[in-house]
């Protein structure tokens, strides 16, 4: 069985005050320090100012997952890396009553268990992006 990591990438505070037209509240280090700390997280990489494309082509990921306000409004150049590296897009929605992490930890789950993955049992990371 091949291993299939969770890796996060975290957007890049310029890229957040672009394309959400606001100031993040926490700095790109504090939230992926935050996002490292959550227990299904195995790693988390710091985006550039641009979009996560780079780091799809650079990652080569199984999955991209995003919140369902993305669903129908990511970027074209996101969509063509997923196409370009094979990755499947999914669009989490977690309930009111449910943690996001929850509801990803449960998706990611059931595609490992679908697709003969293994989770890996190294140690966790944070590392700027790459490519």
């Amino acid at each position: 069985n091949a291993t299939m990591p969770l890796i996060v990438a975290v957007a890049h505070d310029t890229y957040i005050g672009d394309e959400k037209g606001r100031q993040s509240l926490w700095t790109q280090a504090q939230r992926g320090e935050t996002v490292r700390a959550v227990r299904s997280v195995d790693g988390v990489i710091l985006q550039g100012p641009g979009s996560v494309a780079s780091v799809v082509l650079a990652e080569r990921p199984a999955l991209v997952v995003k919140g369902i306000d993305w669903d129908g409004h990511l970027p074209p150049d996101v969509l063509s890396a997923c196409r370009v590296v094979g990755a499947e897009v999914v669009y989490v929605n977690a309930e009111v009553s449910e943690h996001v992490e929850d509801a990803l930890q449960r998706y990611v789950d059931r595609y490992i268990a679908a697709n003969g993955f293994v989770r890996p049992d190294d140690a966790k990371f944070v590392r700027e992006a790459t490519g």
